[in-house]
């Protein structure tokens, strides 16, 4: 009788380690996509960062460039504007005095 049971017992016991085997086999081959697909997947992230950071350089060091023609631009529309004004001044009073003279 002890013997039958350690003969089951050992039976069992091949069986629970074939299952265990089984599922570390599973457990690799389901995996393996996986892994395979996240170090895809962190390449392409690693290469879309590098992108957006030379992006990032490259308009940072636009921008000052950027700046200075702004600068620029608004001392011109503040030139023209002055320019316009006593333009449109002169031509106030040449209308009057032409008034004045008919």
């Amino acid at each position: 009788m002890l013997h039958k049971d350690i003969e089951d017992l050992q039976k069992r016991n091949q069986a629970s380690e074939r299952r265990c085997e089984e599922l570390i086999t599973q457990v690799l081959e389901s995996t393996g996509p996986l892994l395979r697909q996240i170090e895809a997947m962190q390449e392409t992230n690693a290469r879309r960062s590098e992108a957006w950071a030379t992006v990032e350089r490259s308009l940072n060091s636009r921008l000052p460039e950027a700046g200075a023609k702004a600068a620029t631009n608004e001392l011109k529309e503040r030139y023209m504007n002055d320019h316009l004004s006593q333009t449109l001044s002169r031509i106030n009073v040449e209308a009057q005095v032409l008034q004045f003279l008919e």
